[in-house]
């Protein structure tokens, strides 16, 4: 009896040091912060590799919005790191319908070159418009 008890208790301890080995790390990244200042002054806005039409080419129109015949702008702010990586996106005016995750779908499938101050990449929020209108 003693045995199996020990075996148990070496097995919780054993799950639990896992646990921590295995979830511990995925939490902190998933909740770290950049980890270079937010500028909110900079010479040059974030701005997507291929322009605007690079991101409407990455906007998938959700089936919904196009059979209620949904138009109109979604407004994203985008918190794009100094190595234009998406870091951060929240709503500021969205359409509904699935429109606001596409606008957000599209901006994380575009590539974007990061914000400059005094020439050097900086982490900046930058507030997009995605269009959604439908073709007659």
């Amino acid at each position: 009896m003693e045995y199996k008890m020990h075996n148990l208790r070496q097995f919780r301890i054993i799950t639990f040091a896992t646990f921590l080995v295995c979830f511990i790390p995925f939490w902190q990244c998933a909740t770290s912060k950049p980890t270079t200042k937010i500028f909110d002054k900079y010479d040059e806005l974030s701005k997507p590799i291929g322009g605007f039409a690079e991101l409407q080419r990455n906007l998938r129109y959700p089936e919904e919005a196009q059979r209620k015949n949904i138009q109109g702008r979604v407004i994203v702010n985008v918190l794009i790191t100094n190595d234009g990586k998406v870091y951060d996106t929240k709503i500021l005016k969205g359409l509904g319908l699935g429109c606001n995750g596409a606008a957000i779908d599209a901006i994380k499938k575009t590539k974007w070159e990061p914000a400059k101050y005094k020439g050097k990449p900086v982490t900046a929020w930058v507030a997009l418009p995605v269009i959604f209108k439908l073709r007659k």
